[in-house]
């Protein structure tokens, strides 16, 4: 059964509540309140376009719930350390846990890294609904299921939650970040001190990264993590070296420029290699993508350096499934997909209008499925199989034909999202917006290529 969670009103009445922003400017000498028409505008777009969305959604996905948090989050991740049946359950539901943070802003509160378990329907089965013969009260209605959001238990953390990831293999090694140090969190210790002392606290800290990339673990080398470090470096740290309750020691520095010059600008993102442990990329201010082997002998070079973007260059990330492919992103508003084998010209690039793309992610289920994140309210997914299927007409202005779906159901800007590793759900996301809310959704296998073969749905 198709299980089509119901959305929380609530979410309907904040949008439906516009803010009417005021302005001030100074003409000879006196103050003018400037309504801000603009702003009302676009906050009234918003509603009703989230409006049009919810009625769309029982026709556009195969699940979706929406939930409310105390404070947002601007980071979120699947924990795959093990999925529980609940017992007696008629849907066999599933419970999964899920990492995200507090950032209590201007609320000046304490943070938390949070640890929740989430329900999750494990029996579907298509209903049988005559879409064409619906009663009009019955438009847009969800299938009613218990969506309860549990909290298993919740770390205090130094400062705002800006990062936040586990490692592949150890879900209770947790890597965080706040606006410039680095904590490592084991959960089962932490809540060992919780139980004997009321308090937690990170087994290893590194303070003042002055670095605000995103955090990565190895995926073939347990206890190696990647940050940015100093602006203009990247920072590898091994944490099978490390010493428990000191401070965090680096293993690698790698530099941009053994001269000593910053050519090329403050690092954006970091990224391990899916398939080659020893390889990593960064992407920069002044466009250029950086690759590194730590095996060399010389890190203070990157062992291949290019241009990929006029202007900035914001997110890199490999292939999980190839061990050429990889794509980045950046201000010239492009995606652009790249070969390690020839990187003198793009494989293809993605423009959407004006939309510049700050996070990229793979799908662990599709080689050539990936979701993409711009400054707006919405979740990018693109399929790579249909980068040579025709358009009508009437659809050139919707995007690129690799444009596969739109998740509009955010009033707010999506700070994250991740793909579910699980894989009796290869299609389910979650995504947190600078609004509190928090949503799990999966959209209708209807618009994945039927023949990938690497996806089985």
């Amino acid at each position: 059964m198709i299980n089509l969670w119901p959305l929380n009103d609530l979410c309907l009445k904040l949008t439906n509540f516009i803010y009417q922003k005021k302005t001030f400017r100074i003409i000879d000498h006196h103050y003018i309140i400037n309504n801000n028409m603009t702003d009302v505008y676009e906050d009234r777009v918003t509603s009703d376009e989230y409006k049009q969305w919810k009625k769309n959604v029982p026709f556009m996905y195969d699940f979706m719930m929406t939930r409310i948090l105390e404070y947002p989050s601007q980071t979120i991740q699947w924990l795959n350390d093990g999925i529980e049946k609940i017992d007696d359950d008629p849907y066999e539901s599933i419970l999964q846990r899920i990492l995200f943070g507090t950032n209590t802003g201007a609320f000046n509160e304490d943070n938390y890294l949070i640890v929740a378990s989430i329900a999750l329907p494990g029996y579907r089965e298509p209903p049988k609904v005559d879409l064409y013969n619906m009663p009009e009260d019955a438009f847009g209605t969800f299938i009613h299921y218990n969506d309860q959001l549990e909290a298993d238990f919740k770390l205090y953390h130094n400062g705002p939650v800006q990062c936040a990831r586990s490692m592949y293999g150890k879900e209770n090694i947790i890597a965080t970040r706040n606006h410039n140090d680095l904590f490592i969190y084991d959960i089962k210790d932490c809540l060992v001190d919780y139980d004997t002392a009321g308090t937690t606290s990170p087994i290893l800290s590194y303070p003042n990264l002055n670095s605000e990339t995103n955090l990565e673990w190895n995926h073939e080398t347990s206890g190696l993590l990647l940050t940015g470090y100093d602006r203009n470096q990247v920072a590898v740290w091994d944490l099978n070296s490390q010493k428990k309750r000191k401070t965090l020691t680096t293993k690698l520095i790698l530099s941009c420029d053994d001269d000593g010059n910053d050519h090329v600008g403050f690092i954006y993102d970091a990224s391990w290699h899916q398939k080659h442990p020893d390889i990593c990329g960064a992407s920069t201010l002044k466009g250029n993508i950086l690759l590194w082997d730590i095996r060399s002998n010389n890190v203070k070079r990157p062992s291949h350096y290019f241009n990929g973007h006029k202007g900035s260059a914001f997110q890199i990330k490999f292939n999980p499934f190839s061990e050429y492919v990889f794509i980045t992103s950046g201000s010239d508003c492009q995606i652009a997909a790249w070969d390690l084998r020839n990187m003198n010209e793009k494989l293809h690039s993605i423009q959407l209008k004006q939309e510049k793309f700050h996070t990229l992610k793979w799908s662990p289920h599709c080689e050539t499925l990936f979701g993409a994140l711009t400054n707006d309210r919405k979740v990018y997914l693109f399929d790579m199989d249909k980068i040579f299927d025709s358009l009508l007409p009437q659809e050139i202005d919707n995007g690129p034909s690799t444009l596969t779906f739109i998740h509009g159901g955010h009033t707010s800007r999506v700070y994250d999202f991740d793909w579910n590793h699980n894989d009796d759900d290869p299609l389910m996301i979650c995504s947190v917006s600078d609004d509190n809310v928090f949503q799990i959704w999966q959209m209708s296998n209807k618009f994945v290529t039927k023949d990938t073969a690497r996806l089985d749905i």
